[in-house]
C-alpha cells in the first residue's frame, strides 16, 4: 500500500495520508473468509506500527477519525476532517429548526445550469455507498430532472447497483460506465 511505503521511506519529508474508508470495522471483517481476515489483520497491524510516522491524516468524516483512533491508535490531534472536500455549515443555525434537509447545503436547486452531470469514480463495492447515493440522486431528480449521474468503476457490487437503479426507475439518468470509457 502506498501509505505504508511512504511511511517506511520517511526522512525529513512530511507525511500526509488520508482516511476515506472505515477499513477495520467489524462488518468488514465479518464479510471475509479466513484468508481475507488474516490479510486484513496483517494490514491493520502494519498500519498500527507505521502510523507514528504520519505527520497529518486528512479524513472525510469525524466517524473515520473516531473509528481509526480505536482500531489503530490514530492520534486525533494529528487529523483534519474535510467532509468530502467541502466544509459542513452549521445546519441548525442555517435552517432554524435543527433538522437536516437533504441536499440543502450541496445542491443549488435554483441553478440556471439545467443539466448538471454528477460523477462518481470508484469500485462498485458495498462500502463505497452506492446504495445511499442512488436514492439521494433519485430524490434530486424530482427537482432537477435533467441532471445525470455517471458511475465510473466496476466491481462485485455491480449487479446490486443495477438492481437499485432499476427499482428506482432512474436508468435514463444514470450511466454505469464500468472500467472503460
Amino acid at each position: 500500500d502506498r501509505d505504508m511505503v511512504a511511511r517506511r521511506l520517511k526522512s525529513t519529508v512530511k507525511i500526509v495520508n488520508s482516511l476515506v474508508n472505515n477499513s477495520y470495522r467489524k462488518r468488514r471483517y465479518d464479510g471475509l473468509n479466513l484468508k481475507g481476515k488474516l490479510a486484513l489483520m496483517g494490514v491493520q497491524f502494519l498500519d498500527c506500527l507505521t502510523l507514528r510516522k504520519v505527520d497529518l491524516m486528512i479524513a472525510n468524516s469525524q466517524v473515520l477519525v473516531d473509528s481509526h483512533s480505536k482500531t489503530i491508535g490514530l492520534d486525533p490531534r494529528k487529523t483534519v476532517v474535510i467532509h468530502r472536500g467541502r466544509p459542513i455549515p452549521s445546519l441548525g443555525s442555517q435552517l432554524g429548526t435543527g433538522k437536516v434537509e437533504p441536499g440543502r447545503d450541496f445542491v443549488n436547486r435554483n441553478s440556471k445550469i439545467v443539466n448538471r452531470t454528477w460523477l462518481c469514480v470508484g469500485r462498485l463495492i458495498e462500502r463505497k455507498g452506492h446504495k445511499d447515493l442512488l436514492p439521494a440522486f433519485a430524490e434530486l431528480l424530482k427537482t432537477r430532472p435533467y441532471d445525470r449521474l455517471v458511475l465510473a468503476g466496476d466491481g462485485e457490487y455491480r449487479g446490486e447497483v443495477e438492481q437499485v437503479i432499476k427499482r428506482l426507475g432512474i436508468g435514463g439518468s444514470v450511466a454505469l460506465l464500468g472500467l472503460s470509457l
